[in-house]
């Protein structure tokens, strides 16, 4: 799991928020006067602090009562064995991937298989992008490793919806897995 600590968040958020207000606050006042462009930029750097710490004290909050430690990446990946041919692990990985609801799912390769495909827009994120390649490690056993990251490059936070998809589509790969009865 990759993981960030939440200062790391706090000021990822008051970058994007406060000097960008701030500039933008500044570029616009500066036609007026040179104190009144201070001043815009004082006050965009303000909202940005204000922001930082009411949206990274929500986040410490859900952060804990999720169970966490430290903030889930948005990127988040992993390798998994599957106990099977590339074939079959080919198929196994596009079965996982209706528990994500994924859509627009694109195959290509034949001895490395790359599988692409999205997930729509929640509360949680506007949606994800989902690579899995498929390779052969020997005839009995292939190797299938599941990236997921954000449609919006500029996602800092996604809530633990990039985990919570590599986790679904492990259990479901592997709960398909030669299942003993």
């Amino acid at each position: 799991m990759h993981e960030r600590p939440i200062w790391q968040f706090v000021i990822g958020i008051f970058l994007i928020s406060g000097l960008v207000s701030g500039l933008v606050s500044g570029a616009l006042a500066s036609g007026i006067d040179g104190s009144v462009w201070l001043t815009a930029i004082t006050a965009g750097l303000s909202s940005g602090v204000t922001m930082a710490v009411a949206l990274g004290g929500a986040l410490y909050v859900w952060a804990r009562a999720a169970g966490f430690r430290k903030i889930p990446a948005p990127r988040q990946s992993a390798e998994i064995t599957y106990e099977g041919d590339v074939s079959s692990a080919r198929d196994a990985a596009v079965r996982a991937l209706s528990v994500l609801q994924a859509r627009s799912i694109v195959i290509a390769g034949t001895e490395q298989i790359r599988i692409a495909a999205s997930t729509r827009m929640t509360w949680k994120s506007f949606g994800e992008r989902i690579e899995i390649i498929v390779a052969r490690i020997d005839d009995r056993r292939s190797s299938v490793r599941v990236a997921t990251r954000p449609v919006r490059s500029l996602t800092v936070i996604d809530y633990g919806k990039g985990l919570e998809n590599v986790r679904k589509f492990s259990e479901a790969l592997l709960g398909g897995a030669n299942p003993r009865i």
